[in-house]
């Protein structure tokens, strides 16, 4: 008996199996690669802003890094100021960006082992440890000061003598204080915009105003007297180049230290700013003491 083939099953039509899946078309194809590369560039966007507010945020805290260290160590240098050494010149500079003071920052002093001889420049005192020639010293009874330059100094004899620049104006009774005086200058550098102790660099990039100054209101060192009035130079600019008198200078009992620093680059792009960190402390002067 012959078997009539099923012609309602595709397997049993002409030709074999068909294969009903068509292929994609060329539009499909550019929409599915647009939108992937919107994709991509969107998720590089939300990287490349993440990636540049890490470095915003690294620099800032760089910036308020260096800022704290600078004024925690002018504070601690200011400190000093007026330490074992004579008053009235203890402060030999005092201007909106630049201090001179005298301190006896390493804490060597002795003291006279006899009364001093008038018209003499040679005194003994209990040590010479800790000196050397060169020195500037102040030498004080507790109610008197005088200031010298050590020219000599004699460790073989007892008790020991130090030989002065010049002699004594007044006799010192014994027991009175050596001190090792040593100058400190801070100071800012405006050319290369930098915050200076002496020769060492204590921070970069500070900020300034159109003027080449600090930024209104924040002048580097402000001063202030004992009835915490602020002190200001005698024409009442705080102009970098415009110090306090010397009058002045004996009667400041406070000092006021900011900075401000600014990032070395634009960090706000749109805006075309740079960020910038503030620092400041008040630092009250000591009375001098032998250490």
């Amino acid at each position: 008996m012959a078997v009539t083939p099923d012609r309602t099953s595709p397997r049993g039509q002409a030709g074999g199996p068909q294969n009903n899946e068509r292929g994609v078309t060329l539009v499909e194809l550019m929409i599915a690669i647009t939108i992937a590369l919107l994709a991509t560039g969107g998720a590089w966007m939300v990287y490349s802003s993440q990636q540049a507010e890490f470095a915003r945020q690294r620099m800032v805290s760089e910036l308020d890094l260096t800022a704290r260290m600078a004024v925690n160590d002018m504070a601690k240098r200011l400190r000093l100021a007026r330490v074992g050494s004579d008053p009235a010149n203890a402060i030999s500079v005092a201007c909106a960006g630049r201090i001179i003071f005298q301190s006896n920052r390493r804490g060597v002093y002795t003291f006279l082992k006899q009364a001093s001889v008038i018209n003499n420049a040679t005194i003994s005192v209990d040590s010479v440890a800790g000196f050397t020639v060169g020195d500037n010293v102040a030498l004080t009874d507790w109610a008197s000061w005088q200031t010298r330059t050590i020219t000599g100094m004699n460790n073989a004899v007892n008790p020991p003598t130090v030989t002065l620049s010049a002699a004594l104006a007044s006799v010192f009774p014994g027991g009175s204080g050596v001190f090792q005086v040593l100058s400190t200058t801070l100071e800012l550098d405006l050319a290369p915009k930098q915050l200076k102790s002496g020769a060492l660099v204590l921070a970069t990039n500070v900020k300034m105003n159109a003027n080449g100054y600090p930024p209104s209101g924040v002048a580097l060192f402000r001063y202030f007297d004992q009835s915490n009035v602020e002190m200001l130079p005698a024409a009442g600019a705080t102009a970098l180049t415009t110090c306090l008198t010397a009058g002045q200078r004996t009667m400041v009992r406070e000092v006021i230290v900011s900075l401000s620093l600014e990032s070395p680059r634009v960090t706000n792009v749109a805006a075309q700013t740079r960020s910038t960190v503030t620092h400041q402390t008040g630092v009250k002067l000591r009375l001098p003491s032998p250490s």
